[in-house]
């Protein structure tokens, strides 16, 4: 265990608040985007919230502490994490609702500071449309107008979307079926610099392989010396070459 002078204490300190008028919901809140911000979540430790403005203090054992420091740094800069910038933007929007601001500090230098309320109104930028593909299951089709709405769900996302009579013809074997859609979509940034799809025209679309990962594996291994028939973990191996790795 690390001794206690050697344990960086880091404090989070929002104006305008006291412990007693925090309410204990927005203080799960903030903590929860402190939580994602500052990452390491194994060795960051909530200790108190402090006397005087509400002072959320947390440590950070020593062997962390650079690589939470440098992580922070990266956040001021504007090229952190995108899980960091987005936990630091939602801190920002909260203060800002909250009517106040904020900073981070460790001992006496500031690390990071929130304007919350200070900074400028975000912007919503859009709508801009441009030509793309969107890939989930066909769960909705059809309808009495001449442009059939069509309703597509992936892992993560609800896409709503619209075709013609025609492709929306074409489209129908393939209900409950993966598919792959091509057209043009209407895109809106949203104030916390996310983009939201607002619709989607669907110009074609194609059917995408529904076998099980298993024996589409299998099948690759089948070709000879295709280099999938020694590897131990093709999952594994896949992830590394869409993030630019090969196979090994």
């Amino acid at each position: 265990m690390a001794k206690k002078d050697q344990i960086a204490t880091f404090h989070f300190k929002i104006n305008g608040y006291t412990p007693s008028t925090l309410p204990m919901a927005r203080l799960a809140e903030y903590m929860a985007d402190l939580a994602t911000l500052l990452g390491h979540e194994d060795h960051v430790h909530f200790i108190k919230v402090g006397r005087g403005s509400a002072d959320l203090v947390h440590e950070v054992d020593p062997e962390e502490e650079s690589g939470v420091v440098e992580r922070i740094h990266l956040v001021k800069q504007g090229i952190g994490p995108a899980e960091a910038q987005k936990a630091f933007r939602e801190l920002n929007r909260k203060l800002r609702d909250d009517k106040t601001d904020a900073k981070m500090v460790r001992g006496r230098g500031k690390l990071l500071l929130f304007p919350g309320v200070k900074s400028e109104t975000p912007q919503i930028y859009g709508p801009i449309v441009q030509p793309g593909t969107l890939e989930g299951r066909l769960i909705k089709l059809g309808g009495k107008d001449d442009t059939k709405p069509v309703h597509l769900m992936d892992k993560d996302h609800y896409y709503i979307c619209n075709t013609s009579a025609d492709v929306a013809k074409r489209l129908a074997p393939y209900y409950e079926e993966n598919v792959r859609v091509v057209g043009s979509g209407k895109w809106i940034r949203k104030e916390d610099g996310d983009w939201c799809l607002d619709h989607f025209n669907i110009v074609d679309f194609e059917p995408l392989n529904n076998d099980p990962f298993r024996e589409v594996v299998g099948r690759l291994r089948e070709i000879p010396e295709n280099g999938w028939r020694d590897l131990d973990d093709p999952l594994r191996a896949l992830a590394a070459i869409r993030h630019g790795g090969k196979l090994n």
